[in-house]
């Protein structure tokens, strides 16, 4: 519940629809605090605090790799970051490499377009299978998303595109605080266009998320105390939005439309249900079904004043009303 409040506190700093706050200029370009030795698999550092990237497409081997206080910047002529044939690799990771990484605060990625050609990639994970250890590449269970925020405290994420990337469009992993992802869109990913594990105090505003192989977003691994406020989600090939192991988000103000199973659906795993979340205000239109709760120990969730936009679809594979009040 601290971690909503603070989310909403944070939208309260929005003065104008469309128009969101951004962050303290970064300071100067510094070489001072920066990682000793070589990252892994030779990610490549962004030179001193603040990059200004070139205009055009820049073709990429490596990832790019974003530690504390760095902001990476697209030209106001138009940026694209494209992942090289084959190249097998995230395109964009904010935080530590190491399994359990330590926090990195204060990141900003504004004005970037992020294509991460699917087609031309042989794995979901960053060298290699995720899901096989690799002695020639022990970062493997970092998937290829166009961006990877690992751990990270207060990161911006702001005009962004990330598309046809081989695993998902955005992640959020690892202990996530008070991200705020504005202005963006999301489409055409292998798996969703955002994801969330282990995040809390989150929000994302005014983001597009199409055409996604799986979800438009998803939120699972205690997903918590976030709030999605001014979104579309729509014609994404399995759900608008997937929840499970999800307590006490708030879901605002959304467009769901033309989802190929569900709108919203709601689950259980072994860690937990999602449970306790609040949707209000939310649109839904052409879903195959447009609110679905699969297990009653989803209890608690409120969905308040939706409009129905021709037939409503509202499953239930638990007990019928288990899970959820209508206002």
């Amino acid at each position: 519940m601290k971690a909503l409040l603070l989310v909403l506190s944070v939208l309260s700093t929005f003065p104008v629809y469309g128009q969101p706050l951004a962050p303290e200029e970064p300071p100067a370009p510094t070489t001072k605090n920066r990682p000793t030795g070589k990252s892994p698999k030779g990610a490549v550092p962004v030179d001193g605090k603040a990059a200004t990237l070139p205009p055009g497409v820049i073709i990429l081997n490596e990832p790019i790799l974003l530690l504390d206080g760095e902001w990476l910047v697209g030209h106001p002529d138009g940026t694209t970051l494209a992942l090289a044939d084959g190249a097998n690799c995230p395109v964009i990771i904010v935080g530590h490499l190491d399994e359990d990484p330590a926090p990195v605060r204060g990141v900003a990625i504004r004005h970037l377009r992020i294509v991460g050609s699917r087609n031309t990639q042989q794995y979901e994970g960053w060298g290699g299978d995720p899901l096989v250890p690799s002695y020639n590449n022990p970062y493997s269970y970092i998937r290829n998303n166009g961006i990877t925020v690992r751990n990270g405290h207060g990161v911006v994420i702001e005009d962004v595109l990330a598309r046809e990337c081989r695993s998902g469009g955005l992640v959020l992993e690892k202990g996530c605080r008070g991200v705020i992802v504005t202005e963006s869109v999301f489409e055409r990913n292998f798996f969703d266009g955002v994801a969330a594990y282990e995040t809390e105090g989150c929000l994302l505003y005014r983001v597009l998320m199409r055409d996604n192989d799986y979800a438009g977003f998803s939120g699972d691994l205690s997903f918590s105390g976030n709030a999605i406020v001014g979104c579309h989600l729509v014609a994404n090939k399995r759900q608008g939005i997937f929840l499970r192991d999800s307590c006490c988000n708030w879901f605002d103000s959304l467009y769901i439309a033309d989802n190929g199973d569900h709108g919203v659906f709601l689950a259980a795993s072994e860690h937990g249900p999602a449970h306790r979340n609040l949707f209000s205000r939310i649109s839904f239109f052409r879903n195959r079904h447009d609110f679905h709760i699969n297990d009653e120990s989803c209890e608690g969730n409120r969905l308040v004043s939706p409009r129905f936009i021709g037939k409503r679809l509202i499953w239930f594979t638990g007990s019928p009303g288990s899970g959820y009040t209508r206002r």
